[in-house]
This record gives C-alpha cells, sequence and structure tokens, in this order.
C-alpha cells in the first residue's frame, strides 16, 4: 500500500486564520520629495548554485523499494502527534459546541449544563498540567507527493521568486501551494490562556440574562483555535530509509541478492539524491544540509575503503532529524 492510500485524509476546515498587514496610509495626493525618498537597496546577489545532479537511472526503483519503511515511519510521525491529543480537551470543545446548539435552539438550562461540564474538563486539564499552553483535541494529514528531478524543482523555485520579487504575489500562492513533497500534519488545540475563560465569560452572561452575548462569547472562542503544522519532508525520509537499508546490509542484518557493495552505492547515491531534493524545496537549513552531505560523502568514502560506518551512519540520522525539526510551525 502505498503512502498515499496509507495515510491521506481531508483536513476538516475548522479554523479561518486572519492576519492583517499594517501598511502605512498614503492619499493619491501626497508629495514625496526625492531628497528624502528612501533609497531602494540593490537586491543581494545570488549565491551560484552548483549544477543540478542527475537523477540516479534506478530512482523509481529505490524510491519504491523503501515505500514500506517510509509509510511506516510516517505513522509512527502521526501516531506520536494522535498520542498527544487530550481526551478531556475534545470533551471540553464537544461540551461547547452542545451548549451553544442549545442557546440557539433557546434551551438555557441545556446551556448551562454544558457550559458547567466544559469548564470541569478544562480544569482537569489544567490540574494535571498547569504549565500547559494549548490542549490538543484533533489532528489531521494529508499528503502532497511528487516524483521530480532536482532541476525542474529549483526551476519551479526560481520562478516562484521572481514572480515575488515582481509582486505578483497570488500567481506565486499559486505555484507554492504545490510546491512540495511532504506529510502534513496538522494538529488543532485550545488555547488555554483565553479558552476557560471564554467558558466561564459565557456563564456568567447566561446568569446575568445576556443570552445573545453568551452566544458571541461562545462563537468567538469556538473559533480562536491554535492550528500546528508539522511538516515531513517525504525525500527526508526516503533518504533516511535508504540508510537503514544500507545500514542493515554493512551489519549483516539484511541479506540481499548480486554484489553488495553495487547495491549500497546505489542507496548512497539515491539517499544523496533525495537530499538534493529536500534542498531544493527548502526542506531546511543550508547549514544542516551541508553538514549532511559531507557525512555522505564521508560514508561514501567509509564503503569504499571497509572501514567502520557505524558513527556515521548516527551522524546522518541525528542531521536528518534536525532538518526534519526545521520543519514545524504555528
Amino acid at each position: 500500500m502505498s503512502l498515499i492510500s496509507s495515510l491521506k485524509k481531508s483536513v476538516s476546515p475548522l479554523v479561518l486564520a486572519t492576519v492583517f498587514l499594517a501598511m502605512p496610509a498614503c492619499s493619491q495626493a501626497e508629495q514625496v520629495d526625492p531628497a528624502q525618498a528612501p533609497v531602494e537597496q540593490a537586491a543581494a546577489p545570488e549565491v551560484a548554485e552548483a549544477p543540478a545532479p542527475n537523477a540516479p537511472v534506478d530512482q523509481a526503483e529505490v524510491v519504491a523499494s523503501v515505500e514500506e519503511g517510509v509509510t511506516e515511519q510516517a505513522a509512527e510521525d502521526v501516531e506520536s502527534s494522535r498520542r498527544a491529543v487530550l481526551e478531556d480537551a475534545v470533551e471540553a470543545l464537544e461540551h461547547t459546541e452542545k451548549a451553544l446548539a442549545a442557546l440557539q435552539s433557546e434551551d438555557r438550562e441545556t446551556a448551562i449544563d454544558e457550559l458547567a461540564l466544559a469548564a470541569g474538563k478544562l480544569d482537569i486539564v489544567l490540574a494535571r498540567d498547569p504549565e500547559l499552553a494549548f490542549a490538543p483535541f484533533d489532528v489531521t494529514t494529508s499528503v502532497q507527493d511528487v516524483l521530480v528531478d532536482v532541476d525542474t524543482v529549483r526551476e519551479l523555485g526560481r520562478e516562484i521568486r521572481k514572480l515575488v520579487d515582481d509582486r505578483k504575489f497570488q500567481e506565486a500562492r499559486l505555484l507554492m501551494d504545490t510546491f512540495g513533497s511532504e506529510l502534513t500534519i496538522r494538529t488543532y488545540s485550545l488555547p488555554l490562556a483565553t479558552y476557560p475563560d471564554a467558558i466561564k465569560h459565557a456563564a456568567a452572561l447566561l446568569d446575568d440574562g445576556n443570552d445573545a452575548e453568551a452566544i458571541g462569547v461562545l462563537e468567538s472562542a469556538l473559533n480562536t483555535i491554535v492550528v500546528e503544522d508539522r511538516i515531513v519532508p517525504l525525500p527526508l525520509l526516503r533518504a533516511q530509509a535508504m540508510m537503514n537499508i544500507a545500514q542493515g546490509i554493512l551489519d549483516g542484518e539484511i541479506e540481499i541478492e548480486g554484489d553488495r557493495t553495487e547495491r549500497l552505492t546505489s542507496l548512497q547515491n539515491n539517499a544523496a539524491y533525495q537530499i538534493e531534493l529536500a534542498k531544493a524545496f527548502g526542506y531546511g537549513e543550508r547549514s544542516t544540509f551541508r553538514s549532511l552531505e559531507r557525512s555522505l560523502e564521508e560514508l561514501e568514502k567509509k564503503i569504499e575503503d571497509g572501514a567502520d560506518t557505524g558513527s556515521v551512519f548516527d551522524a546522518i540520522r541525528r542531521q536528518i532529524e534536525q532538518l526534519r525539526t526545521e520543519n514545524t510551525k504555528e
């Protein structure tokens, strides 16, 4: 079963986030003294990229061979996020929604009862961990996967950069929407700094007979949800899966048919290419990529020399994990 069929789910439209950008007001009649006008800074020269490497001739075959390992690792990542979901937070949200529905049906008594239950669940969450800022209540996943070459990704990146430089932001956004090869793990959480107070405020408004205001407070609370996206770059997962197989072969844990050195070289070359893809997509800091590339080169030399590779595999694993941690955003 492929990664997409195993993991792809629709993302529930629970939240609409609005960002306001503060822009200086300027009327058409305003005159600007050229002597006082800000001087535009020349764009910094781009660092010349090395020529894009050719895709290994066996890329499709090797990628397919590690698909099971990639799916397993992706499933572990999703499960780790699901384990963070707090059942009390789920129930607090459900009671809030029931309270709102009851109020909209003019059933005040049920609304008050549901708000009391919601407040109680939130008190439990805070009692267990007073320092907790967000209480996760749901996790969804989506997959965007492409098998492309580095040169194509770089060219698309240059096109996006040019559109942004030309202030054609909407055209750039359309390209950015499909610019990636990744699993997105989205976690929805209740903000504990404001959500419990909103529930209590709504209950107080009901006690005072201000039902309409209570409805507004609850609607606002339900729309004030924290969303965190954890991006898992698939090229990095594939590179790690390839390195796991290579290490297994070297340690004698995996038996293969055919030439051992040829198989190891293929895995190393394909892993290096997946790293180039991840870098072209911008999944992480260039300094981390440089360290990882040096480790892959060291691994290639150690394999050729028949030297111990344990420490190199450990370094590669750490560096890939570092790149993965650089792809979590709120």
